[in-house]
């Protein structure tokens, strides 16, 4: 098994208008296929992420297993949840 293949790339700009944030909307997935990501910004490079896609919409009999958070407390540092979804590995 080799390197995973690059579906996607990009250059955006993150705006102080937009709380210094970025959305990404990505195009193209294949259904219920697991992908990687990881994003540069000023030298610096993040951890690889993964996710996985939903579904086809014709699918029949497949679990969905989606988790949610919001509005982290950077200063704080209120992560808990966000290491509580990646040890639970949802699939």
């Amino acid at each position: 098994m080799g390197e995973p293949a690059l579906v996607a790339s990009g250059t955006v700009t993150a705006r102080s208008a937009e709380a210094h944030s970025v959305h990404v909307v990505a195009g193209g997935l294949d259904p219920d296929a697991e992908y990687y990501y990881r994003f540069r910004a000023q030298g610096h490079i993040s951890p690889v992420g993964r996710t996985r896609t939903a579904p086809a919409v014709t699918t029949l009999g497949r679990d969905l297993t989606m988790a949610f958070a919001s509005c982290a407390h950077f200063e704080s540092g209120h992560y808990t949840a966000y290491r509580r979804m990646a040890d639970d590995r949802p699939t």
